[in-house]
């Protein structure tokens, strides 16, 4: 294993489009890169960037699939000039997700 990989999860590429809410900001609609069991990585434009810092706590959800996919909690823990690094904290079903995740 390299000494400098601290990932737990494997990663698959995924190139799909996904929407990131955050409270108080336009919702985003990026494309996704990579994606674990713990996290997503999500290609960014440079404005779309700007409204996310370390540290927030976001509400994803890929889009465009034949289902309605489940939202996913997250939190923003890397940051580049492509893009960011999301931590999943929570994943809802349809139906089981809190107002506050909604919102």
């Amino acid at each position: 294993m390299n000494p400098t990989n601290h990932r737990k999860f494997q990663r698959v590429n995924l190139n799909a489009p996904i929407s990131i809410l955050m409270n108080e900001q336009p919702k985003i609609i990026a494309r996704s890169f990579d994606f674990s069991e713990g996290g997503v990585y999500v290609i960014l434009e440079e404005e779309q960037s700007n409204l996310l810092n370390i540290g927030n706590i976001v509400r994803v959800q890929f889009q465009g699939l034949n289902y309605t996919p489940p939202i996913m909690t997250a939190e923003v823990v890397r940051k580049d000039t492509l893009g960011c690094g999301l931590l999943l904290i929570d994943t809802y079903k349809l139906g089981e997700a809190p107002d506050e995740v909604l919102q």
